[in-house]
Protein backbone atom coordinates (compact mmCIF):
# COMPACT_ATOMS: atom_id res chain seq x y z
CA UNK A 1 0.00 0.00 0.00
CA UNK A 2 2.90 2.34 0.72
CA UNK A 3 4.27 2.24 -2.83
CA UNK A 4 0.79 2.69 -4.25
CA UNK A 5 0.13 5.69 -2.01
CA UNK A 6 3.39 7.30 -3.13
CA UNK A 7 2.50 6.62 -6.76
CA UNK A 8 -0.95 8.13 -6.32
CA UNK A 9 0.57 11.21 -4.69
CA UNK A 10 3.07 11.64 -7.52
CA UNK A 11 0.30 11.19 -10.08
CA UNK A 12 -1.89 13.78 -8.37
CA UNK A 13 0.96 16.27 -8.12
CA UNK A 14 1.87 15.83 -11.78
CA UNK A 15 -1.71 16.41 -12.92
CA UNK A 16 -2.03 19.46 -10.66
CA UNK A 17 1.10 20.95 -12.21
CA UNK A 18 -0.20 20.10 -15.67
CA UNK A 19 -3.49 21.87 -14.93
CA UNK A 20 -1.77 25.25 -14.55
CA UNK A 21 -0.57 25.25 -18.17
CA UNK A 22 -2.70 25.92 -21.20
CA UNK A 23 -2.83 22.95 -23.51
CA UNK A 24 -1.54 23.69 -26.98
CA UNK A 25 -3.11 22.40 -30.17
CA UNK A 26 0.17 21.09 -31.49
CA UNK A 27 0.05 18.16 -33.87
CA UNK A 28 2.54 15.39 -34.36
CA UNK A 29 3.86 13.99 -37.60
CA UNK A 30 1.59 11.97 -39.84
CA UNK A 31 2.45 8.64 -38.24
CA UNK A 32 3.70 10.02 -34.95
CA UNK A 33 0.30 10.28 -33.30
CA UNK A 34 -0.68 6.72 -34.17
CA UNK A 35 2.69 5.42 -32.96
CA UNK A 36 2.57 7.23 -29.62
CA UNK A 37 -1.07 6.30 -29.08
CA UNK A 38 -0.25 2.64 -29.76
CA UNK A 39 2.63 2.72 -27.29
CA UNK A 40 0.42 4.43 -24.71
CA UNK A 41 -2.31 1.82 -24.90
CA UNK A 42 0.17 -1.03 -25.07
CA UNK A 43 1.79 0.23 -21.87
CA UNK A 44 -1.59 0.62 -20.16
CA UNK A 45 -2.63 -2.90 -21.16
CA UNK A 46 0.71 -4.39 -20.08
CA UNK A 47 0.46 -2.71 -16.69
CA UNK A 48 -3.03 -4.04 -16.14
CA UNK A 49 -2.16 -7.56 -17.23
CA UNK A 50 0.76 -7.62 -14.81
CA UNK A 51 -1.27 -6.24 -11.91
CA UNK A 52 -4.24 -8.43 -12.72
CA UNK A 53 -2.16 -11.58 -12.66
CA UNK A 54 0.08 -10.74 -9.70
CA UNK A 55 -2.61 -9.24 -7.43
CA UNK A 56 -5.15 -11.53 -5.81
CA UNK A 57 -7.58 -8.62 -5.57
CA UNK A 58 -10.67 -8.57 -3.37
CA UNK A 59 -11.04 -12.32 -3.13
CA UNK A 60 -14.63 -12.18 -1.85
CA UNK A 61 -15.82 -10.44 -5.02
CA UNK A 62 -13.69 -12.54 -7.35
CA UNK A 63 -14.81 -15.83 -5.78
CA UNK A 64 -18.43 -14.64 -5.95
CA UNK A 65 -18.08 -13.86 -9.67
CA UNK A 66 -16.52 -17.28 -10.28
CA UNK A 67 -19.28 -19.12 -8.45
CA UNK A 68 -22.03 -17.18 -10.27
CA UNK A 69 -20.41 -17.91 -13.62
CA UNK A 70 -20.06 -21.62 -12.85
CA UNK A 71 -23.60 -21.95 -11.51
CA UNK A 72 -25.22 -19.98 -14.34
CA UNK A 73 -23.39 -22.11 -16.88
CA UNK A 74 -24.47 -25.28 -15.06
CA UNK A 75 -28.15 -24.68 -14.25
CA UNK A 76 -28.93 -22.15 -16.95
CA UNK A 77 -30.23 -18.59 -16.95
CA UNK A 78 -33.80 -19.55 -16.13
CA UNK A 79 -32.92 -21.28 -12.88
CA UNK A 80 -30.07 -19.32 -11.33
CA UNK A 81 -32.25 -16.70 -9.64
CA UNK A 82 -34.28 -19.48 -8.05
CA UNK A 83 -31.27 -21.12 -6.43
CA UNK A 84 -30.62 -20.67 -2.72
CA UNK A 85 -27.55 -18.48 -3.16
CA UNK A 86 -26.51 -14.89 -2.57
CA UNK A 87 -26.97 -13.07 -5.88
CA UNK A 88 -27.40 -9.29 -5.70
CA UNK A 89 -26.54 -8.45 -9.33
CA UNK A 90 -29.17 -7.93 -12.02
CA UNK A 91 -28.98 -10.28 -15.01
CA UNK A 92 -26.99 -8.05 -17.39
CA UNK A 93 -23.51 -8.85 -16.10
CA UNK A 94 -24.27 -12.57 -15.84
CA UNK A 95 -24.04 -12.79 -19.63
CA UNK A 96 -20.42 -11.65 -19.35
CA UNK A 97 -19.65 -14.08 -16.53
CA UNK A 98 -21.11 -17.07 -18.39
CA UNK A 99 -19.05 -16.18 -21.45
CA UNK A 100 -15.91 -16.08 -19.29
CA UNK A 101 -16.82 -19.45 -17.75
CA UNK A 102 -17.15 -21.05 -21.18
CA UNK A 103 -13.81 -19.54 -22.17
CA UNK A 104 -12.23 -20.96 -19.00
CA UNK A 105 -13.49 -24.44 -19.84
CA UNK A 106 -12.20 -24.09 -23.38
CA UNK A 107 -8.74 -23.11 -22.10
CA UNK A 108 -8.77 -25.70 -19.31
CA UNK A 109 -8.03 -23.24 -16.52
CA UNK A 110 -8.62 -24.32 -12.90
CA UNK A 111 -11.21 -22.36 -10.92
CA UNK A 112 -8.66 -21.27 -8.30
CA UNK A 113 -5.92 -20.27 -10.74
CA UNK A 114 -4.60 -16.74 -11.08
CA UNK A 115 -5.08 -16.97 -14.83
CA UNK A 116 -8.83 -17.36 -14.29
CA UNK A 117 -8.79 -14.43 -11.85
CA UNK A 118 -7.15 -12.36 -14.59
CA UNK A 119 -9.81 -13.55 -17.02
CA UNK A 120 -12.55 -12.37 -14.64
CA UNK A 121 -10.89 -8.93 -14.57
CA UNK A 122 -10.56 -8.65 -18.36
CA UNK A 123 -13.96 -6.99 -19.08
CA UNK A 124 -13.11 -4.10 -16.79
CA UNK A 125 -9.56 -3.90 -18.13
CA UNK A 126 -10.84 -3.64 -21.69
CA UNK A 127 -13.43 -1.08 -20.55
CA UNK A 128 -10.57 1.03 -19.15
CA UNK A 129 -8.96 1.03 -22.58
CA UNK A 130 -12.27 1.94 -24.23
CA UNK A 131 -12.76 4.93 -21.91
CA UNK A 132 -9.14 5.99 -22.44
CA UNK A 133 -9.69 5.78 -26.20
CA UNK A 134 -12.80 7.97 -25.94
CA UNK A 135 -10.78 10.57 -24.01
CA UNK A 136 -8.08 10.38 -26.67
CA UNK A 137 -10.43 10.96 -29.61
CA UNK A 138 -12.48 13.70 -27.96
CA UNK A 139 -9.39 15.54 -26.73
CA UNK A 140 -7.77 15.26 -30.15
CA UNK A 141 -10.66 17.19 -31.70
CA UNK A 142 -10.81 19.80 -28.94
CA UNK A 143 -7.20 20.25 -27.82
CA UNK A 144 -4.87 18.72 -30.39
CA UNK A 145 -2.85 15.53 -30.60
CA UNK A 146 -0.23 16.17 -27.92
CA UNK A 147 -2.83 17.23 -25.37
CA UNK A 148 -4.96 14.21 -26.27
CA UNK A 149 -2.08 11.86 -25.50
CA UNK A 150 -1.46 13.56 -22.15
CA UNK A 151 -5.09 13.44 -21.04
CA UNK A 152 -5.63 9.89 -22.22
CA UNK A 153 -2.50 8.85 -20.37
CA UNK A 154 -3.78 10.66 -17.27
CA UNK A 155 -6.83 8.40 -17.28
CA UNK A 156 -5.17 5.15 -18.30
CA UNK A 157 -2.39 5.48 -15.73
CA UNK A 158 -4.54 6.92 -12.96
CA UNK A 159 -3.94 4.67 -9.90
CA UNK A 160 -7.60 4.89 -8.85
CA UNK A 161 -8.67 3.54 -12.26
CA UNK A 162 -6.47 0.47 -12.56
CA UNK A 163 -6.86 -0.27 -8.84
CA UNK A 164 -10.57 -0.85 -9.43
CA UNK A 165 -10.27 -2.97 -12.55
CA UNK A 166 -6.90 -4.75 -12.51
CA UNK A 167 -6.35 -5.12 -8.77
CA UNK A 168 -9.72 -5.21 -7.03
CA UNK A 169 -11.46 -6.98 -9.93
CA UNK A 170 -14.80 -5.14 -9.88
CA UNK A 171 -17.12 -4.30 -12.79
CA UNK A 172 -17.48 -0.53 -12.24
CA UNK A 173 -15.39 0.32 -15.29
CA UNK A 174 -17.51 -1.96 -17.50
CA UNK A 175 -20.74 -0.20 -16.52
CA UNK A 176 -19.07 3.23 -16.77
CA UNK A 177 -18.07 2.48 -20.37
CA UNK A 178 -21.69 1.70 -21.29
CA UNK A 179 -22.85 4.89 -19.58
CA UNK A 180 -20.23 6.90 -21.48
CA UNK A 181 -21.50 5.58 -24.81
CA UNK A 182 -25.05 6.51 -23.84
CA UNK A 183 -24.09 10.07 -22.86
CA UNK A 184 -22.10 10.62 -26.04
CA UNK A 185 -25.25 9.76 -28.00
CA UNK A 186 -27.40 11.92 -25.71
CA UNK A 187 -25.14 14.92 -26.29
CA UNK A 188 -25.80 14.50 -30.03
CA UNK A 189 -29.56 14.22 -29.25
CA UNK A 190 -29.71 10.66 -30.52
CA UNK A 191 -32.22 9.67 -27.90
CA UNK A 192 -33.14 6.17 -29.07
CA UNK A 193 -29.69 4.51 -29.02
CA UNK A 194 -28.82 6.51 -25.91
CA UNK A 195 -31.87 5.12 -24.08
CA UNK A 196 -31.03 1.58 -25.17
CA UNK A 197 -27.50 1.80 -23.80
CA UNK A 198 -28.71 3.37 -20.57
CA UNK A 199 -31.20 0.53 -20.08
CA UNK A 200 -28.36 -1.93 -20.65
CA UNK A 201 -26.23 -0.23 -17.99
CA UNK A 202 -29.09 -0.51 -15.48
CA UNK A 203 -29.34 -4.20 -16.34
CA UNK A 204 -25.69 -4.60 -15.33
CA UNK A 205 -25.67 -2.63 -12.05
CA UNK A 206 -28.39 -0.97 -9.96
CA UNK A 207 -26.15 2.04 -9.24
CA UNK A 208 -26.79 3.29 -12.78
CA UNK A 209 -30.22 4.49 -11.61
CA UNK A 210 -28.36 7.42 -10.02
CA UNK A 211 -27.90 9.05 -13.45
CA UNK A 212 -31.58 8.96 -14.48
CA UNK A 213 -32.26 12.63 -13.53
CA UNK A 214 -29.75 13.80 -16.14
CA UNK A 215 -31.71 12.15 -18.99
CA UNK A 216 -34.98 13.52 -17.60
CA UNK A 217 -33.81 17.15 -17.27
CA UNK A 218 -31.92 17.13 -20.57
CA UNK A 219 -35.08 16.19 -22.52
CA UNK A 220 -37.26 18.60 -20.54
CA UNK A 221 -34.95 21.55 -21.17
CA UNK A 222 -35.14 20.93 -24.92
CA UNK A 223 -38.90 20.29 -24.73
CA UNK A 224 -38.54 16.89 -26.32
CA UNK A 225 -41.43 15.37 -24.39
CA UNK A 226 -42.21 12.76 -26.99
CA UNK A 227 -38.62 11.59 -27.14
CA UNK A 228 -38.55 11.52 -23.35
CA UNK A 229 -41.47 9.11 -23.22
CA UNK A 230 -40.01 7.00 -26.00
CA UNK A 231 -36.65 6.92 -24.26
CA UNK A 232 -38.19 5.69 -21.02
CA UNK A 233 -40.00 2.92 -22.89
CA UNK A 234 -36.82 1.91 -24.72
CA UNK A 235 -34.74 1.85 -21.54
CA UNK A 236 -37.31 -0.24 -19.69
CA UNK A 237 -37.77 -2.47 -22.72
CA UNK A 238 -34.01 -3.08 -22.96
CA UNK A 239 -33.93 -4.00 -19.27
CA UNK A 240 -36.84 -6.43 -19.63
CA UNK A 241 -35.42 -7.93 -22.80
CA UNK A 242 -32.13 -8.53 -21.02
CA UNK A 243 -33.94 -10.22 -18.14
CA UNK A 244 -36.21 -12.32 -20.38
CA UNK A 245 -34.00 -15.48 -20.47
CA UNK A 246 -33.93 -15.42 -16.65
CA UNK A 247 -37.72 -15.05 -16.38
CA UNK A 248 -40.25 -17.84 -16.01
CA UNK A 249 -43.74 -17.40 -17.50
CA UNK A 250 -43.00 -13.76 -18.38
CA UNK A 251 -43.35 -12.77 -14.75
CA UNK A 252 -40.95 -9.85 -14.37
CA UNK A 253 -41.92 -9.08 -10.82
CA UNK A 254 -38.90 -11.04 -9.65
CA UNK A 255 -36.71 -8.38 -11.24
CA UNK A 256 -38.26 -5.61 -9.13
CA UNK A 257 -37.89 -7.77 -6.05
CA UNK A 258 -34.24 -8.36 -6.93
CA UNK A 259 -33.50 -4.65 -7.18
CA UNK A 260 -35.36 -3.97 -3.93
CA UNK A 261 -33.55 -6.74 -2.07
CA UNK A 262 -30.22 -5.45 -3.36
CA UNK A 263 -30.96 -1.95 -2.04
CA UNK A 264 -32.16 -3.29 1.32
CA UNK A 265 -29.32 -5.76 1.82
CA UNK A 266 -26.70 -3.23 2.98
CA UNK A 267 -28.75 -1.38 5.58
CA UNK A 268 -25.88 0.75 6.94
CA UNK A 269 -25.06 4.42 6.94
CA UNK A 270 -21.88 3.71 4.99
CA UNK A 271 -20.32 0.54 3.61
CA UNK A 272 -16.68 1.67 3.63
CA UNK A 273 -17.50 4.82 1.65
CA UNK A 274 -15.50 7.59 3.30
CA UNK A 275 -18.17 10.27 3.21
CA UNK A 276 -20.09 12.43 5.67
CA UNK A 277 -21.33 9.42 7.61
CA UNK A 278 -17.85 7.97 7.99
CA UNK A 279 -16.59 11.39 9.05
CA UNK A 280 -18.95 11.34 12.06
CA UNK A 281 -17.93 7.75 12.85
CA UNK A 282 -20.97 5.89 11.47
CA UNK A 283 -19.22 3.63 8.98
CA UNK A 284 -20.92 0.20 9.11
CA UNK A 285 -23.46 1.52 11.60
CA UNK A 286 -26.95 0.06 11.11
CA UNK A 287 -29.68 2.38 9.85
CA UNK A 288 -32.73 3.00 11.99
CA UNK A 289 -35.89 1.15 11.09
CA UNK A 290 -39.14 2.72 10.02
CA UNK A 291 -39.75 6.22 8.71
CA UNK A 292 -36.34 7.56 9.76
CA UNK A 293 -34.55 4.91 7.73
CA UNK A 294 -36.73 5.59 4.68
CA UNK A 295 -36.05 9.34 4.96
CA UNK A 296 -32.31 8.72 5.08
CA UNK A 297 -32.62 6.54 1.98
CA UNK A 298 -34.05 9.50 0.09
CA UNK A 299 -31.76 12.19 1.48
CA UNK A 300 -28.86 11.77 -0.91
CA UNK A 301 -31.10 11.16 -3.93
CA UNK A 302 -33.07 14.38 -3.30
CA UNK A 303 -29.90 16.48 -2.92
CA UNK A 304 -28.34 15.01 -6.08
CA UNK A 305 -31.53 15.45 -8.15
CA UNK A 306 -31.99 19.09 -7.13
CA UNK A 307 -28.36 19.93 -7.92
CA UNK A 308 -28.56 18.21 -11.30
CA UNK A 309 -31.73 20.15 -12.20
CA UNK A 310 -30.13 23.47 -11.28
CA UNK A 311 -27.04 22.76 -13.37
CA UNK A 312 -28.92 21.48 -16.45
CA UNK A 313 -31.50 24.29 -16.60
CA UNK A 314 -29.18 27.18 -15.79
CA UNK A 315 -26.17 26.16 -17.85
CA UNK A 316 -25.83 27.33 -21.42
CA UNK A 317 -23.13 24.84 -22.33
CA UNK A 318 -23.87 21.39 -23.65
CA UNK A 319 -20.75 20.17 -21.87
CA UNK A 320 -22.86 20.06 -18.72
CA UNK A 321 -23.96 16.62 -19.92
CA UNK A 322 -20.50 15.31 -19.02
CA UNK A 323 -20.26 17.21 -15.74
CA UNK A 324 -23.64 16.20 -14.30
CA UNK A 325 -22.75 12.49 -13.90
CA UNK A 326 -19.83 13.56 -11.71
CA UNK A 327 -22.11 15.98 -9.82
CA UNK A 328 -24.79 13.32 -9.25
CA UNK A 329 -22.31 10.74 -8.04
CA UNK A 330 -20.48 13.25 -5.83
CA UNK A 331 -23.69 14.31 -4.08
CA UNK A 332 -24.90 10.74 -3.67
CA UNK A 333 -21.54 9.52 -2.45
CA UNK A 334 -21.16 12.33 0.07
CA UNK A 335 -24.63 12.26 1.69
CA UNK A 336 -26.49 9.13 0.68
CA UNK A 337 -26.54 6.05 2.90
CA UNK A 338 -25.58 2.48 1.87
CA UNK A 339 -22.72 3.75 -0.28
CA UNK A 340 -19.81 1.41 -1.07
CA UNK A 341 -16.22 2.62 -1.42
CA UNK A 342 -16.12 2.09 -5.21
CA UNK A 343 -19.28 3.95 -6.20
CA UNK A 344 -17.45 7.23 -6.84
CA UNK A 345 -15.50 5.64 -9.71
CA UNK A 346 -17.55 7.05 -12.68
CA UNK A 347 -17.03 10.63 -11.45
CA UNK A 348 -13.33 10.47 -12.36
CA UNK A 349 -13.93 9.88 -16.06
CA UNK A 350 -16.58 12.58 -16.36
CA UNK A 351 -14.52 15.19 -14.53
CA UNK A 352 -11.74 14.59 -17.03
CA UNK A 353 -14.16 14.84 -19.95
CA UNK A 354 -15.54 18.06 -18.46
CA UNK A 355 -12.05 19.50 -18.72
CA UNK A 356 -11.79 18.38 -22.33
CA UNK A 357 -14.96 20.28 -23.25
CA UNK A 358 -14.52 23.37 -21.04
CA UNK A 359 -10.69 23.59 -20.85
CA UNK A 360 -11.04 25.02 -17.36
CA UNK A 361 -7.98 24.25 -15.25
CA UNK A 362 -10.14 23.78 -12.16
CA UNK A 363 -11.77 20.72 -13.73
CA UNK A 364 -8.41 19.03 -14.20
CA UNK A 365 -7.45 19.88 -10.64
CA UNK A 366 -10.75 18.46 -9.40
CA UNK A 367 -10.01 15.25 -11.31
CA UNK A 368 -6.58 15.00 -9.68
CA UNK A 369 -7.86 15.65 -6.16
CA UNK A 370 -10.79 13.25 -6.46
CA UNK A 371 -8.56 10.58 -8.00
CA UNK A 372 -6.07 10.75 -5.11
CA UNK A 373 -8.81 10.81 -2.45
CA UNK A 374 -10.74 7.95 -4.09
CA UNK A 375 -7.59 5.88 -4.41
CA UNK A 376 -6.82 6.40 -0.72
CA UNK A 377 -10.34 5.24 0.20
CA UNK A 378 -10.36 2.09 -1.95
CA UNK A 379 -6.73 1.15 -1.31
CA UNK A 380 -7.12 1.47 2.47
CA UNK A 381 -10.23 -0.72 2.45
CA UNK A 382 -8.47 -3.32 0.30
CA UNK A 383 -5.44 -3.28 2.61
CA UNK A 384 -7.63 -3.72 5.68
CA UNK A 385 -9.38 -6.68 4.05
CA UNK A 386 -6.10 -8.37 3.16
CA UNK A 387 -4.58 -7.82 6.58
CA UNK A 388 -7.55 -8.39 8.91
CA UNK A 389 -10.33 -9.76 6.69
CA UNK A 390 -13.51 -8.74 8.55
CA UNK A 391 -11.88 -8.19 11.95
CA UNK A 392 -10.93 -4.52 11.67
CA UNK A 393 -12.09 -1.27 13.17
CA UNK A 394 -14.12 0.58 10.48
CA UNK A 395 -13.97 3.96 12.28
CA UNK A 396 -10.31 4.77 12.91
CA UNK A 397 -8.71 8.18 12.99
CA UNK A 398 -7.30 7.58 9.50
CA UNK A 399 -10.80 6.72 8.28
CA UNK A 400 -12.09 10.09 9.43
CA UNK A 401 -9.09 11.92 7.99
CA UNK A 402 -9.60 10.27 4.60
CA UNK A 403 -13.31 11.08 4.80
CA UNK A 404 -12.50 14.75 5.35
CA UNK A 405 -10.05 14.65 2.43
CA UNK A 406 -12.60 13.08 0.12
CA UNK A 407 -15.34 15.52 1.11
CA UNK A 408 -12.97 18.42 0.48
CA UNK A 409 -12.12 17.07 -2.98
CA UNK A 410 -15.80 16.60 -3.84
CA UNK A 411 -16.62 20.07 -2.52
CA UNK A 412 -13.93 21.56 -4.74
CA UNK A 413 -15.33 19.71 -7.76
CA UNK A 414 -18.83 21.09 -7.07
CA UNK A 415 -17.45 24.62 -6.58
CA UNK A 416 -15.58 24.47 -9.90
CA UNK A 417 -18.71 23.20 -11.64
CA UNK A 418 -20.73 26.09 -10.22
CA UNK A 419 -18.14 28.62 -11.34
CA UNK A 420 -17.92 27.21 -14.86
CA UNK A 421 -21.52 26.25 -15.67
CA UNK A 422 -23.59 28.57 -13.47
CA UNK A 423 -21.44 31.71 -13.43
CA UNK A 424 -19.79 31.22 -16.81
CA UNK A 425 -16.35 31.90 -15.35
CA UNK A 426 -14.05 29.63 -17.33
CA UNK A 427 -10.38 29.84 -16.36
CA UNK A 428 -8.06 28.18 -18.87
CA UNK A 429 -4.47 27.44 -18.05
CA UNK A 430 -1.77 30.02 -18.65
CA UNK A 431 0.48 29.94 -21.68
CA UNK A 432 4.12 29.84 -20.49
CA UNK A 433 5.85 33.05 -21.63
CA UNK A 434 9.64 33.05 -22.02
CA UNK A 435 11.15 35.78 -19.89
CA UNK A 436 13.45 38.47 -21.41
CA UNK A 437 17.18 37.93 -21.26
CA UNK A 438 17.60 41.36 -19.63
CA UNK A 439 15.13 42.57 -17.06
CA UNK A 440 14.40 46.22 -17.86
CA UNK A 441 11.59 46.66 -15.35
CA UNK A 442 11.76 49.56 -12.89
CA UNK A 443 13.57 48.87 -9.64
CA UNK A 444 12.54 50.40 -6.34
CA UNK A 445 15.78 52.03 -5.11
CA UNK A 446 14.39 53.55 -1.93
CA UNK A 447 16.07 52.59 1.33
CA UNK A 448 13.56 51.12 3.81
CA UNK A 449 13.93 50.35 7.49
CA UNK A 450 14.64 46.74 6.75
CA UNK A 451 17.52 47.85 4.51
CA UNK A 452 18.99 49.99 7.28
CA UNK A 453 18.64 47.10 9.71
CA UNK A 454 20.35 44.73 7.29
CA UNK A 455 23.20 47.15 6.70
CA UNK A 456 23.69 47.75 10.45
CA UNK A 457 23.67 44.01 11.06
CA UNK A 458 26.26 43.46 8.34
CA UNK A 459 28.57 46.15 9.75
CA UNK A 460 28.17 44.83 13.28
CA UNK A 461 28.96 41.31 12.17
CA UNK A 462 32.10 42.47 10.41
CA UNK A 463 33.25 44.36 13.51
CA UNK A 464 32.70 41.30 15.68
CA UNK A 465 34.82 39.26 13.31
CA UNK A 466 37.66 41.83 13.51
CA UNK A 467 37.79 42.09 17.32
CA UNK A 468 40.02 39.02 17.90
CA UNK A 469 42.63 40.48 15.56
CA UNK A 470 42.81 43.99 17.01
CA UNK A 471 40.87 45.54 14.18
CA UNK A 472 43.13 44.28 11.33
CA UNK A 473 41.63 41.76 8.97
CA UNK A 474 45.04 40.29 8.15
CA UNK A 475 45.77 39.20 11.73
CA UNK A 476 48.21 40.54 14.37
CA UNK A 477 51.28 42.60 13.53
CA UNK A 478 53.92 39.89 13.35
CA UNK A 479 56.77 42.36 13.41
CA UNK A 480 55.47 44.09 16.55
CA UNK A 481 56.70 41.17 18.64
CA UNK A 482 59.88 40.55 20.69
CA UNK A 483 61.30 38.66 17.76
CA UNK A 484 60.49 41.50 15.40
CA UNK A 485 61.97 44.15 17.75
CA UNK A 486 65.11 42.00 18.14
CA UNK A 487 65.46 42.06 14.41
CA UNK A 488 64.89 45.82 14.42
CA UNK A 489 61.81 45.76 12.28
CA UNK A 490 59.09 46.00 14.90
CA UNK A 491 57.32 48.88 16.52
CA UNK A 492 55.78 50.21 13.33
CA UNK A 493 52.10 49.58 12.72
CA UNK A 494 51.54 48.97 9.09
CA UNK A 495 54.78 47.01 8.64
CA UNK A 496 53.78 43.38 8.50
CA UNK A 497 55.36 40.34 7.10
CA UNK A 498 53.15 37.32 7.49
CA UNK A 499 55.92 34.83 6.68
CA UNK A 500 58.59 36.04 9.15
CA UNK A 501 59.58 33.23 11.59
CA UNK A 502 59.93 34.25 15.24
CA UNK A 503 63.57 34.88 16.33
CA UNK A 504 65.02 34.57 12.86
CA UNK A 505 66.88 37.34 11.01
CA UNK A 506 68.45 36.05 7.80
CA UNK A 507 70.98 37.87 5.70
CA UNK A 508 70.01 40.56 3.30
CA UNK A 509 69.95 40.52 -0.45
CA UNK A 510 69.74 43.54 -2.74
CA UNK A 511 66.23 44.49 -3.76
CA UNK A 512 65.94 44.70 -7.54
CA UNK A 513 63.98 47.40 -9.27
CA UNK A 514 60.81 46.28 -11.05
CA UNK A 515 62.29 47.42 -14.33
CA UNK A 516 65.68 45.83 -13.72
CA UNK A 517 68.82 46.74 -11.80
CA UNK A 518 69.36 47.16 -8.07
CA UNK A 519 68.75 50.02 -5.70
CA UNK A 520 71.90 51.74 -4.39
CA UNK A 521 72.84 51.05 -0.81
CA UNK A 522 70.64 53.01 1.61
CA UNK A 523 68.19 54.06 -1.13
CA UNK A 524 64.51 53.21 -0.81
CA UNK A 525 62.15 52.27 -3.66
CA UNK A 526 59.78 54.94 -4.82
CA UNK A 527 56.02 54.97 -4.18
CA UNK A 528 55.28 54.02 -7.77
CA UNK A 529 57.51 50.98 -7.41
CA UNK A 530 55.85 50.06 -4.13
CA UNK A 531 52.45 50.18 -5.75
CA UNK A 532 53.60 47.64 -8.31
CA UNK A 533 55.00 45.28 -5.71
CA UNK A 534 52.47 42.83 -4.38
CA UNK A 535 52.76 39.81 -2.20
CA UNK A 536 52.96 36.76 -4.46
CA UNK A 537 50.37 34.73 -2.46
CA UNK A 538 48.03 37.18 -0.69
CA UNK A 539 47.58 39.73 -3.53
CA UNK A 540 47.93 42.83 -1.35
CA UNK A 541 50.37 45.68 -1.29
CA UNK A 542 53.43 45.35 0.95
CA UNK A 543 54.96 48.23 2.84
CA UNK A 544 58.65 47.60 2.14
CA UNK A 545 60.09 50.78 3.60
CA UNK A 546 61.57 48.75 6.47
CA UNK A 547 62.13 45.65 4.38
CA UNK A 548 64.46 46.84 1.58
CA UNK A 549 66.04 43.50 0.82
CA UNK A 550 62.88 41.44 0.29
CA UNK A 551 62.40 39.99 -3.15
CA UNK A 552 58.79 38.94 -3.79
CA UNK A 553 58.55 35.22 -4.25
CA UNK A 554 62.06 34.42 -2.95
CA UNK A 555 62.05 31.28 -0.84
CA UNK A 556 64.91 29.91 1.17
CA UNK A 557 66.55 27.10 -0.73
CA UNK A 558 66.74 24.97 2.38
CA UNK A 559 63.05 25.43 3.18
CA UNK A 560 61.53 25.51 -0.29
CA UNK A 561 60.81 21.77 -0.57
CA UNK A 562 59.30 21.40 2.90
CA UNK A 563 57.35 24.70 3.03
CA UNK A 564 57.82 25.15 6.78
CA UNK A 565 54.82 26.66 8.58
CA UNK A 566 54.61 29.58 10.94
CA UNK A 567 54.11 28.22 14.46
CA UNK A 568 51.21 30.60 15.26
CA UNK A 569 49.39 31.19 11.98
CA UNK A 570 50.27 28.09 9.98
CA UNK A 571 51.49 30.17 6.99
CA UNK A 572 54.53 29.20 4.91
CA UNK A 573 57.83 31.05 5.62
CA UNK A 574 59.36 33.37 3.07
CA UNK A 575 63.00 33.77 4.06
CA UNK A 576 65.42 36.58 3.21
CA UNK A 577 64.06 39.26 5.56
CA UNK A 578 66.78 41.62 6.86
CA UNK A 579 66.49 43.73 9.97
CA UNK A 580 65.39 47.33 9.73
CA UNK A 581 68.23 49.76 9.23
CA UNK A 582 70.66 47.17 7.79
CA UNK A 583 72.17 47.99 4.48
CA UNK A 584 72.29 45.48 1.64
CA UNK A 585 75.09 43.05 2.41
CA UNK A 586 75.98 39.63 1.06
CA UNK A 587 75.51 37.94 4.47
CA UNK A 588 75.16 34.21 4.86
CA UNK A 589 72.14 32.47 3.39
CA UNK A 590 69.34 31.36 5.61
CA UNK A 591 70.58 28.33 7.46
CA UNK A 592 68.69 25.07 7.41
CA UNK A 593 66.42 24.28 10.38
CA UNK A 594 69.05 22.03 11.90
CA UNK A 595 72.03 24.31 11.22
Amino acid sequence: MGAGAIGAGVFGGAVLLLAGRKFSRDSLEKRGFALWASLLFLGALSLRLYLGYSSEGFTTDLDTFKSWANLANSVGFGQIYHEDIFLDYPPGYLYVLVFLEKLRLLLGLPMESQAYSLLIKMPSILADLFCGGAVLLLAQRKLGEKSALLLSGAYLFCPAVFLNSAQWGQADSFCTAILLGSLLLLCQERYIPSAVLYGLSIACKPQMFIFAPLYLFFALKRRRFGMLGLGVLLAVGTLLLTALPFTQDFNFLWLLERYQSTLDYYSFYSVNAYNFWSLVGWNWKALPAGLAGDALDLLGAVIATVLCGVWVFRSKSRAVVFYCPALLMAAMYAFSVKMHERYLFPALLFLLLSFVFTQDKGMLRAFALCAVAHYANVAYVLWQFREYYNSYNPNTGLTRALSALQLAALGYAVWVGARVFLLGDVRPGEVPQPGPLLDRSAVDSRFYRRDWAASAGDVGLRLLCLLPFGGYPDGPDLLDTPAGRKCGAGGRRGVRHPHLPAGHCPGQRPLRRPGGGEYPSGDQPGRGDLDRLRHPHRRQRLCLEAVPALRPGALCAAHRPGRQRHPERGLPFLHGHPGAGHGPQPGPRCPSPGG
